[in-house]
């Protein structure tokens, strides 16, 4: 059964309010991966911290609702296409248009130009990479994830990829905190048309 508009949007704002109290969000954590070539040495040495496992998997739990699945109602592109058609702002319209574009290239580019991540000649975009580790490693057991994740054990592949996926998880964050914002300031204000949209 389908939500209505409204329950639609306050369902979103209280499973972010949700997400807010991971012990993660609480932390405000972030990762780092450095690599350094020796050529002297002809060595290749790699540093990466990432958060607690445990931390990152409650937050993951949320996180995969907003990222991974695009069926679920709560994935931030289709509340992005949800609050589009029913804000009655052209200006709102126009920024959340600017900001669905954003997130769009968030899932596909991980933020250098030009470079992509290729792993045994498998190119991975960072939501490649965020549903290969959640499908693959923290919720299900997929095996072909399962095995792509094993080869990359203890190399400088795994480092960067769980850092590609943390920095998703912060656009996620940034995303999923505006669009509750904006949804609680337009419900306030009376900006949205709540009627049924075909």
């Amino acid at each position: 059964m389908e939500m209505k508009p409204l329950e639609h949007l306050t369902r979103f704002v209280m499973t972010v309010d949700d997400f807010e109290k991971t012990p993660l969000m609480l932390k405000r954590f972030s990762s780092q991966f450095t690599m350094n070539y020796n050529n002297e040495r002809q060595s290749l040495n790699w540093i990466f911290n990432q958060p607690e496992d445990n931390d990152l998997r409650a937050s993951l739990l949320h996180l995969r609702s907003f990222i991974c699945s695009d069926n679920d109602p709560f994935n931030i592109s289709n509340i992005y296409n949800f609050c589009y058609k029913r804000i009655l702002s052209l200006e709102s319209k126009q920024r959340l248009g600017d900001l669905r574009k954003k997130w769009k290239k968030s899932l596909k580019d991980w933020g250098l130009n030009g470079f992509k991540f290729v792993f045994n000649n498998q190119t991975f975009t960072p939501k490649d990479i965020t549903n290969l580790y959640i499908n693959g490693f923290y919720f299900h057991n997929d095996f072909e994830k399962m095995k792509i994740i094993e080869a990359m054990g203890g190399t400088p592949a795994e480092a960067l990829s769980i850092t590609i996926m943390i920095g998703l998880m912060e656009d996620a964050i940034v995303q999923v905190e505006f669009l509750k914002n904006f949804i609680l300031t337009a419900l306030k204000d009376g900006q949205f048309n709540l009627d049924q949209i075909p």
